[in-house]
């Protein structure tokens, strides 16, 4: 990040504008124009005070080791700031940065719109160009879109036309765009010749098109005829010679990028004769250019006549000139213009602005004289800065400022438990501090606690105390004058140290550490919904609260009490809270299972009231579990082969817990850890968890039945498949050695199969666990399908008859369905455990149905009437089995 920082001159203007604006005064937050975490490499989701203080000298160090470098040197001042401000190793301070960050870019967004106005007469800018423009208005990484709010157009960047596009067809445009612009004034007029009408709104940047309509080769070949047709003149000899060469560039990109290398051409042309660009983009719109297609272009250009080792196009450079403060460089550069009509009122109109603010700068100047006669260095070295504004350039105005005696130093006084912190605002660059110490306003107590400071903090770890105090900063520079003393005053009432509330059972324990000079002190008791409650303690260090309601926290602030001249008086408080737990007991009823509703798993447990508990796992096969009633740490938890869970309470109560847990992959330990005052109280432990579910999971028909296969997961599992075969439900467990044998597993019955699904199990402790099902894509076959619904009745005579209605469909022609009876319990699932009794043709083309009553005389129960086809190519489907049951 140094070395690119190094090198662009605009990053490092902005860098070491806010490193001096911030040593001007500590206050400011210029630094808000920075990206602070992508500059100190900060990473996401946020460091605790104590990694930001390792963070902080990771990067002192790195900074000292590459000081050589310039972008080095102003970041580690940066950083400096930061640390002597606290700010750095606050977390709450980069928690808001990027919110606050948005806000003052949003404001300073607003002044560089007016900014922008003056320097881009177009209101027209590239992405690249409009990026430069906003870092160098300490903007930078602002997304450039954002300016379209306000009016401006923002667009790709556009190269330059390739070097030499127009070479080959040169020797004939010439001629025409140098002899006959009245006749031709854009190469579209020659394009769309053959429309016989003039060009509108011509495109050349994404498109090429004319009205709308894309120009093609045919085009070319139209205007090339209705040039040989037109009335000879040397314009139209001219024409059609340049279009018979256009005519062999056949390539529709080729040809675009001949329209608007002309265009480019034309438009550098003009610009570098001073023309502004605002008339340039007006000519190209009469000549019948789109007017997104003419700003654009002429933006580009004006952008690469303005790059690195060029001086500018036309009076555009003036106006940078004063954009950047540079008043003395637009008057040169002004004067060096070529006398041209065309701009005489745009550079008259300069010379006054130029003019205008030479005079501002010198009553500045007179101003800084009349103040440093009056010693009012304050006064002097605004308008000095006011000059500077007018001429960044004049370095005898530099000098100047940097000889004045430097301001008075502000600073500020807070008691720490290390002593009073003093803190002041940085007066200039380079400057050193003194700091002097003053008691009860005797002048001759003063003494001087430090000096030549280059920090802006101290702390007076000696400051007596119960007295008032007052704290002088002076400022100098080396070899310079010394800055007025700045004051502030402090009685010093140093606040209590080691402040520390532990909670036992229902009971908190509060310690404190004071100096001797105190006369007690006060502990304010704070709950949500009860008032403060204030116990003034005397010669103790600790106070005792018993009866605390457990789960309920409590915050307690303890300030220091000192007798001083003004009476009594009380330090600033110092903060500690507790939360009462009751007595933590192990969890013992934790039990896991699968969720009602949605992935993943759902956790129930009882707990004491008021306690916190974790639910950490670790892999069945990873070993034994901690003993229940163990006492951990959390790196000996994890030390353990533990790893805590990811989880969402539910239903949250005083006893009884409900949480859902991520899916588990393969079977798990889940231990219940209760969090106590030294660790971790280690609960009964369960196994829960998901078995890994099988991949690559494919069927497919083989003869009469189906090919299912699959990838094993890694483990010893079995699989469960289940699937429909016709309207029953079927199911077989395979076991890895039983599908290693065969390769696969076959299915019977292919004509009936479907819904087929694949569920890994296993068994730990002889309780099952399962993975989710996998859903196999099979083609059920589609042949003919004969259905039926059976009605069975017995006449008072004893005779039994079966009524069938049959339908056929999905079929052409008629098939033979047999009728079987079999006596017994058990249905038949094949005809041959049956006995046929009839045969029924059954026509499968139309859909319809067929009525047939069939004798079966007397008979006794319990018997079964079922249909089988002896056709494999049919599939029969039966009714309800209570339907075929007699």
């Amino acid at each position: 990040m140094l070395q690119p920082w190094a090198a662009d001159s605009t990053k490092m203007a902005v860098l070491e504008k806010v490193v001096s604006q911030l040593s001007l005064n500590p206050q400011s937050e210029e630094y808000l124009t920075l990206d602070l975490p992508g500059l100190f490499a900060l990473p996401p989701g946020g460091l605790t005070k104590a990694q930001l203080e390792g963070h902080s000298n990771a990067l002192r160090s790195a900074l000292n080791k590459s000081n050589r470098l310039k972008s080095a040197s102003a970041l580690g001042k940066l950083l400096d700031f930061l640390r002597n401000r606290e700010l750095f190793t606050d977390p709450d301070f980069w928690a808001d940065f990027q919110s606050r960050r948005a806000a003052d870019q949003q404001r300073r967004l607003m002044s560089a719109v007016s900014d922008l106005e003056s320097e881009t007469p177009l209101r027209t800018l590239s992405r690249g160009q409009a990026l430069r423009r906003l870092a160098a208005l300490g903007l930078d990484g602002l997304d450039p879109s954002l300016l379209s709010q306000h009016g401006f157009a923002v667009f790709d960047d556009l190269r330059p036309p390739v070097e030499g596009e127009l070479s080959r067809l040169r020797s004939t445009w010439g001629p025409v765009r140098d002899k006959h612009g009245s006749d031709y004034p854009t190469v579209f007029h020659l394009m769309v010749l053959g429309r016989q009408n003039p060009p509108v709104k011509a495109r050349c940047v994404d498109e090429l098109s004319v009205g709308g309509k894309p120009v093609t080769s045919t085009d070319i070949e139209q205007s090339h005829a209705q040039a040989l047709r037109t009335r000879d003149s040397n314009a139209v000899q001219d024409a059609a010679k340049f279009l018979a060469e256009l005519k062999r560039v056949r390539d529709p990109e080729t040809l675009r990028r001949v329209a608007f290398a002309t265009v480019w051409e034309r438009a550098k042309q003009q610009l570098s004769q001073g023309i502004p660009s605002v008339r340039v983009a007006k000519g190209l719109c009469s000549s019948g250019l789109d007017e997104l297609d003419a700003v654009r272009i002429v933006a580009a250009v004006a952008e690469a006549g303005n790059g690195p080792g060029n001086s500018g196009v036309g009076v555009e450079a003036v106006r940078e000139a004063l954009a950047q403060g540079k008043n003395e460089r637009a008057r040169r550069t002004l004067e060096a213009l070529k006398e041209d009509p065309q701009t005489v009122e745009e550079r008259r109109e300069l010379a006054t602005r130029i003019e205008e603010r030479a005079r501002d700068k010198a009553r500045a100047l007179s101003d800084y004289e009349s103040a440093m006669t009056r010693e009012d260095y304050a006064q002097a070295r605004s308008r000095l800065q006011d000059a500077l504004q007018i001429d960044a350039d004049d370095s005898a105005v530099e000098e100047l400022l940097v000889s004045l005696p430097l301001p008075a130093p502000r600073p500020t006084l807070r008691p720490t438990e290390s002593g009073v912190l003093v803190e002041w605002n940085g007066v200039g660059e380079g400057a050193h501090y003194d700091v002097y110490r003053s008691v009860n306003g005797v002048a001759s107590t003063q003494a001087r606690l430090a000096e030549s400071l280059a920090e802006l903090a101290f702390t007076d770890a000696e400051a007596p105390v119960g007295e008032q105090l007052r704290y002088a900063v002076v400022a100098a520079r080396p070899g310079g004058i010394s800055s007025a003393e700045g004051h502030a005053d402090i009685v010093h009432l140093p606040v209590p140290k080691a402040v520390s509330a532990k909670a036992r059972a229902s009971d908190i324990l509060v310690s404190w550490v004071v100096p001797p000079q105190t006369n007690g002190v006060k502990v304010r008791t704070l709950t949500l919904d009860a008032p403060p409650e204030t116990t003034h303690v005397q010669d103790s260090t600790t106070f005792h609260m018993s009866g605390a309601d457990i789960g309920r926290m409590y915050r307690f602030e303890v300030s220091a009490v000192y007798l001083t001249s003004g009476g009594p008086q009380e330090s600033p408080a110092v903060t500690a809270t507790a939360t009462p737990r009751g007595e933590v007991r192990p969890v013992t009823d934790l039990t896991v299972t699968a969720a009602g509703s949605g992935p993943g798993l759902e956790a129930r447990w009882s707990q004491s009231r008021g306690a916190v508990t974790e639910l950490w796992a670790m892999p069945i096969s990873a070993g034994q579990p901690p003993a229940v009633g163990t006492v951990l740490t959390s790196s000996e938890a994890s030390a353990s082969g533990l790893f805590p869970l990811r989880s969402t309470i539910l239903a949250p109560g005083d006893h009884h817990m409900t949480a859902r847990l991520h899916t588990l992959e393969g079977p798990h330990v889940v231990v219940p850890l209760t969090c106590g005052e030294s660790g971790f109280l280690v609960g009964v432990a369960t196994v829960a968890g998901n078995a890994p579910p099988v991949a690559h999971a494919a069927a497919e028909r083989f003869g009469d039945r189906v090919r299912l296969t699959w990838t094993w997961p890694g483990g010893n599992y079995d699989a469960l498949v289940r699937w429909r075969s016709g309207a029953a439900e079927e199911q077989v467990r395979v076991t890895k050695s039983s599908y290693g044998q065969h390769g696969a597993v076959y299915l019977p019955n292919a004509a009936e199969v479907s819904q087929i699904g694949v569920i890994t199990m296993a068994r730990t402790n002889s309780a099952p666990w399962v993975s989710q099902r996998v859903d196999v894509p099979f083609a059920s076959y589609t042949g003919p399908v004969i259905t039926y619904t059976s009605r069975i009745a017995k006449s008072l005579l004893g005779r039994a008859r079966v009524e069938l209605t049959v339908t056929g469909a999905h079929g052409t022609g008629s098939h033979d369905v047999g009728v079987y009876f079999a006596s017994g319990t058990t249905m038949p699932a094949r005809a041959n455990q049956a006995r046929h009794i009839s045969t029924l043709t059954v026509d499968c083309s139309r859909g319809a149905s067929q009525h047939h009553t069939v004798d079966l005389g007397r008979v006794r129960g319990p018997f079964w009437i079922r249909l089988f086809c002896d056709d494999g190519r049919v599939t029969v489907r039966d009714p309800k089995t209570s339907s075929l049951k007699g």
